[in-house]
């Protein structure tokens, strides 16, 4: 689940995002409901006139919106559970709102909210949360928690305490984390998927863990406990253990095939909801306190520090230390060209100078400033068709070199020039494309069984 806000003072515009004008309505929009507003065509007026009560706030509107997982649908019950937390979070039962629904894309809601209560004309007061907001120890509590008030403004920190809510009804209505649009099925947080799995499935023909068992492995770990997580990865045939960096301060979780326990990944390469400090802070235990209590987990040997080594690949990797040693040795006298370049320009300048100077001593002083103007003009003509005769020269003597291939473009290259290796590697990742781009489908027998 994801929700977003943003503020403004605009509540007009607000409503003709989220439903249209009077006159020309969002067919994908539907009307919720509202809460102390006489209709959504009278909303805006209703809402300014409340704003102007007070003159301390500016954007007194806030925007929340709030999206589901890709796929995922809740019912009216759950949405209702999940508005009545974000007013019971940010205290704002009571005030001026409109929720609406949208259908593009995929389903989700937002709401307009009005900061400024139609009563009091104040914005809420202090923090609406439970306890778990003073979590701090007796001697790092403030003066204003040590009365008995939380004085802390209702909108501080709004963005982490949404953020954390979100995580809080994942887990309590069953739903799937969503940090990011699609954050949640990738190795980054950025939402892009690394390309070295796919990369290392072209060398080798093995399909990396992350690959063939990602999105059951993430299933598998939206489990509120460790003892469900491990069952559920057991089921899937994968074991999970703790690793040490080599500097022993880098510790982490992997994840590993249990019948080839070389065939292994991190938690983080899964995604950032995915790693040690994520897990460990849903499941409010430490992976290495759960192994302590479980000795029947399966654990796997160290991951080997060599890999069985890959001939054409070999090749490839010495290709690409050639083409850079090229390319270090072209920048480098291309550089030299330059500076040589950038020499003879001074020695230009230096003469051009000396020139003028030989002139203006022998000319009269009333035309001593003509001869400079005119002298000048000459040396930037000189200098400048000095200047394009070097790039010329350049372009000769130094033409740009091609980049260097990469992986798939080699193996062409070295098929066409005959190389039998190279063939099979192609014609077998072409192979893999296809099958990944049309899944075989189930025979009529299979379908029947």
């Amino acid at each position: 689940m994801i929700i977003s806000i943003s503020r403004g003072d605009d509540p007009a515009g607000l409503i003709a995002y989220l439903l249209g004008t009077a006159t020309a309505l969002r067919e994908d929009a539907s009307l919720i409901g509202i809460e102390n507003l006489a209709s959504f065509e009278t909303a805006p007026k209703e809402m300014a006139y409340t704003a102007s009560l007070s003159d301390r706030v500016r954007n007194y509107i806030l925007h929340i919106s709030v999206s589901p997982a890709p796929g995922e649908r809740l019912s009216e019950a759950q949405w209702d559970i999940v508005w009545q937390s974000i007013d019971a979070e940010l205290g704002l039962r009571g005030h001026q709102s409109m929720t609406v629904a949208h259908n593009e894309g995929r389903p989700h809601r937002h709401r307009g909210i009005n900061i400024i209560h139609p009563d009091t004309h104040r914005t809420p007061t202090g923090s609406h949360t439970d306890t778990r907001e003073i979590e701090a120890s007796v001697h790092r509590k403030s003066r204003s928690e040590r009365s008995g008030k939380d004085r802390r403004a209702w909108d501080s920190n709004i963005k982490f305490r949404l953020q954390r809510l979100a995580r809080e009804l994942e887990t309590s209505l069953g739903l799937a984390c969503a940090n990011a649009p699609e954050r949640w099925r990738s190795g980054k947080a950025s939402g892009h998927a690394s390309t070295s799995p796919s990369k290392h499935e072209q060398r080798t023909g093995i399909v990396p863990i992350e690959v063939e068992f990602g999105d059951a492995i993430r299933r598998a770990l939206r489990k509120p406990s460790w003892a469900e997580r491990i069952a559920d990865l057991s089921m899937l045939g994968i074991g999970a253990q703790l690793y040490v960096g080599p500097n022993k301060r880098r510790t982490g979780i992997s994840f590993f095939v249990l019948d080839d326990p070389q065939r292994r990944c991190t938690g983080s390469t899964l995604g950032n909801d995915y790693g040690l400090g994520a897990l460990e802070r849903r499941a409010g235990e430490t992976f290495a306190a759960f192994l302590a209590g479980e000795p029947n987990v399966a654990t796997a040997p160290a991951p080997l520090g060599t890999r069985k080594p890959d001939p054409l690949y070999e090749r490839y990797v010495a290709y690409k230390a050639e083409q850079r040693t090229a390319s270090e040795a072209y920048r480098l006298r291309l550089q030299i060209a330059r500076a040589e370049h950038k020499l003879a320009i001074d020695e230009e300048k230096r003469r051009q100078i000396a020139m003028r100077s030989a002139m203006r001593a022998g000319a009269d002083r009333r035309h001593r400033r003509g001869i400079t103007q005119n002298m000048l003009a000459v040396e930037r003509l000189a200098i400048a068709q000095l200047r394009e005769a070097q790039r010329r020269e350049l372009r000769e003597r130094f033409p740009r070199p091609l980049p260097a291939l990469g992986w798939t473009d080699w193996l062409v290259q070295e098929a066409e020039a005959g190389d039998g290796l190279a063939q099979q590697r192609l014609e077998r990742n072409g192979a893999m494309n296809r099958a990944r781009a049309y899944p075989r489908q189930p025979t009529a027998v299979e379908r029947s069984s």
